[in-house]
């Protein structure tokens, strides 16, 4: 089912604080991932590919690099005479002093432009989350159960982050007991914070808030409603990433390596847009040895890579050993550098000979434009 008339509402900077390392000078949103991409580029692509074509994004704070990957949107089809992508920093109103604290104040920050939107339907998503998603599939979903809320939902260890709701649903899917974490993680059906609603529920809910500054989607209008609103559970059936931490990232990228997700996360028919950046294919040394990694273009590799995501414009230098890492754009790894289970953000330059180790749990993270 398109879902022409649903607007979509993705907050760029959730759970910023998890992943300070990557998020100190960028937004949620624009941090990179998988060798090409952003965060933002996955649940925004599964938005368009449902046939969303009114988006709103809320910033916080740190948002001019996902102003540069966002643009005007074109990447996505989104730039449109009217609807489109409206990127959305904070701003001072009536129903909002400017700087929110939570979700909820975000939404009532924008509410104005939330009222003015022509859909039916809205649809909610966190910024933290790698999932391409069939949100057309969850469309039809909830207009055929006659829910008043949709939650997508899946089954295993839920991420490490406050207000994460534990669900359990009797055989219909309707949600009978809804449980908040305080961010210890548990085992079990857990929602990665994507609703969809009817516009109007959503507005009543945020007109009847008093103090934004404590309120909670998962308390006031999931936990406190399951008696009077018919909430279900859809399940994802495909790979899901809700980043709480750097290992957590890290690990996501790495789980790229395996065929079986890349085949999840990039289905032939929901392809993942991102801003295009023109390069040359990447250039082999006649020693170089790569097994097992995801090398975008523009690399120059003189060395062994292994296990390993190289980003856009990487160079290795001969000698150079890379395994089980993350290397971001532009990074330059000197000659005969050994890293092992490290993260390297943007524009490293790694000196001849220099060792750099981590490891799963705790990846050695060096941060944009580093010298090691």
């Amino acid at each position: 089912m398109r879902a022409n008339n649903v607007l979509g509402i993705l907050y760029a900077s959730s759970y910023e604080y998890t992943v300070q390392e990557l998020s100190g000078l960028r937004t949620m949103g624009s941090i990179p991932f998988g060798g090409r991409y952003r965060v933002v580029d996955f649940v925004l692509s599964a938005m368009v590919n449902a046939g969303i074509s009114h988006v709103l994004m809320p910033t916080k704070s740190n948002y001019r690099s996902l102003m540069d990957h966002i643009g005007n949107g074109k990447p996505w089809d989104l730039a449109r005479k009217r609807e489109g992508l409206f990127m959305l920093p904070p701003f001072s109103s009536t129903d909002s002093t400017g700087v929110y604290s939570n979700r909820v104040e975000a939404l009532k920050g924008i509410l104005g432009f939330i009222r003015e939107a022509e859909k039916e339907y809205v649809l909610l998503a966190d910024g933290n989350l790698i999932c391409n998603p069939d949100f057309g599939d969850m469309l039809a979903y909830h207009i055929d159960s006659g829910a008043d809320i949709t939650i997508a939902s899946q089954r295993g260890a839920s991420p490490k982050l406050i207000n994460t709701m534990m669900l359990e649903t009797n055989a219909a899917g309707r949600v009978s007991k809804c449980l908040v974490t305080a961010g210890e993680g548990a085992e079990g059906l857990f929602a990665p914070h994507i609703l969809l609603m009817k516009k109007e529920l959503l507005v009543e809910y945020l007109e009847s808030v008093a103090d934004a500054k404590i309120a909670g989607f998962e308390r006031d209008l999931i936990q406190a409603r399951l008696g009077d609103l018919d909430i279900r559970a859809w399940e994802l059936p495909n790979f899901l990433a809700a980043i709480d931490s750097l290992p957590t990232y890290y690990n996501a990228n790495i789980a790229l390596l395996q065929s079986k997700n890349r085949r999840l996360l990039f289905p032939a028919e929901r392809p993942v847009y991102t801003k295009v950046r023109d390069e040359a294919p990447s250039v082999y040394g006649l020693n170089a040895s790569i097994k097992n990694c995801l090398i975008a273009d523009g690399c120059v590799l003189r060395g062994t890579a292994e296990n390993s995501l190289l980003f856009r414009g990487v160079s290795a230098g001969k000698g150079a050993v890379i395994r089980n890492s993350v290397i971001m754009q532009d990074t330059v790894v000197g000659d005969g550098a050994y890293l092992d289970s490290v993260i390297l953000d943007k524009r490293v330059t790694v000196a001849a000979g220099a060792v750099l180790s981590g490891a799963a749990n705790q990846p050695y993270y060096v941060p944009k434009g580093a010298e090691v």
